[in-house]
């Protein structure tokens, strides 16, 4: 991840893409949050940081998981809208912790109902639309 941005990077970034997910029903970060043991009064989580490292063959590194989290104390309280306020009063710099928690890539999906990972050439990021045509 860069360093001040919340935008994923790799070593030599051939590819670019966008991730979208749908939580599952009545469920939230705060839950992962509270199953790790720490205190949801105290730490609101607002995201996830996945760094999967080098594959060789069929050996792949375990993926590292960051439950991206404010302190509440700091922000004022636990929601969105309070990252937001908090940024939009401090020229947009947000202070946050990387709470590494130690879980399985496939454990952590179940979490989740639905993810898309999309990925691009690096070199393609300048095209404003692809329209796929039947085959």
């Amino acid at each position: 991840m860069e360093q001040g941005k919340l935008v994923a990077h790799v070593q030599y970034g051939d590819f670019i893409g966008s991730v979208s997910a749908d939580a599952r029903d009545h469920w939230d970060l705060q839950e992962i949050l509270e199953r790790f043991a720490f205190d949801p009064t105290k730490q609101f989580a607002f995201g996830l940081d996945i760094y999967i490292g080098e594959t060789a063959g069929d050996a792949t590194e375990k993926a590292l998981v960051y439950l991206l989290v404010v302190e509440v104390d700091t922000i004022g309280e636990g929601s969105i809208s309070a990252i937001q306020d908090y940024a939009n009063s401090h020229y947009g710099k947000v202070p946050y912790r990387r709470i590494d928690l130690n879980i399985d890539l496939n454990d952590l999906l179940r979490y989740f109902k639905r993810t898309n990972l999309v990925l691009l050439y690096k070199g393609l990021q300048d095209i404003q639309e692809f329209e796929q045509i039947d085959s």
